[in-house]
């Protein structure tokens, strides 16, 4: 499942990371940014809070991101997600985990609609993909906590709409791999543990107001310097060419003169 899960998303990473790099233009962006969020979780434990209601959680964390280009960029989100209540005989379960988590985002919207105009020039819907290590912690009623560590992986989407050139808000949805089956005390059958995680975010674009940032951009306005270039060269090798062939023409033009002057004589 780790495997399946990881390989994929590694070789999108690299694909686009190359392309982004292959596309940098010599514009001067701010790349910076940060965001606050609040979710709701549901967690696939063992004990589980008898209620299935009860198994939804509220979240809260937060993430710093680098954007290399409009294309995408690298993270660090910091999480935590509590996921006890009531079981069935009556105890409390009383859990969590926090999770550290490095992660990779692609703005999908940039590689599919280059070109985008009025509203949809605002929205932008990214891909996240990452892998960390989350501390998680787990005690019945009164009793003193377990606190453990494994690793941690996620992927999903966050639409982002933007409010303007320094905030934006988002909203996200995720799924949650854990490489423990003792998420809560006791080991599940498939040797892992899973969760679902879906709220909102507020990102807070560092230097946007003198620079744009590359949030901000979509493909279009991105190439827009490497498309002036490659017409101001196409331009100049046009004039180049028309310059010859008249050169050419002046040539041969006088050239029937002479040879008109001779038949004259």
């Amino acid at each position: 499942m780790k495997i399946k899960m990881i390989t994929p998303a590694l070789l999108a990473f690299v694909s686009v990371f190359a392309y982004a790099q292959q596309s940098e233009q010599p514009v001067e962006t701010s790349k910076w940014s940060a965001s606050v969020k609040v979710t709701g979780n549901y967690f696939r434990t063992a004990p589980a809070p008898a209620s299935r209601l009860a198994r939804v959680h509220p979240g809260f964390g937060g993430t710093l991101e680098y954007g290399f280009t409009p294309f995408g960029g690298l993270g660090m989100e910091l999480m935590y997600n509590p996921y006890g209540g009531e079981l069935s005989n009556g105890s409390d379960l009383n859990a969590g985990t926090f999770d550290v988590m490095p992660y990779y985002s692609i703005n999908l919207s940039n590689l599919i609609v280059p070109n985008r105009e009025g509203f949809w020039e605002k929205v932008n819907v990214y891909s996240e993909t990452g892998a960390g290590i989350g501390f998680y912690h787990y005690g019945i009623d009164n009793a003193d906590a377990t606190n453990r560590k494994g690793l941690v992986a996620k992927t999903g989407l966050n639409v982002a709409y933007r409010l303007g050139d320094a905030l934006e808000l988002g909203l996200e949805s995720f799924y949650r791999y854990y490489d423990r089956s003792d998420l809560a005390g006791q080991s599940i059958g498939k040797g892992f543990s899973e969760g679902l995680t879906a709220g909102v975010n507020l990102r807070y674009k560092f230097g946007a107001k003198n620079k744009t940032h590359v949030r901000n951009m979509s493909a279009a306005q991105y190439h827009a310097p490497l498309n002036q270039d490659l017409m101001d060269e196409a331009a100049q090798a046009r004039c180049k060419e028309l310059q010859g062939r008249l050169t050419s023409a002046e040539a041969k033009q006088s050239q029937i003169e002479n040879e008109i002057k001779n038949l004259s004589k």
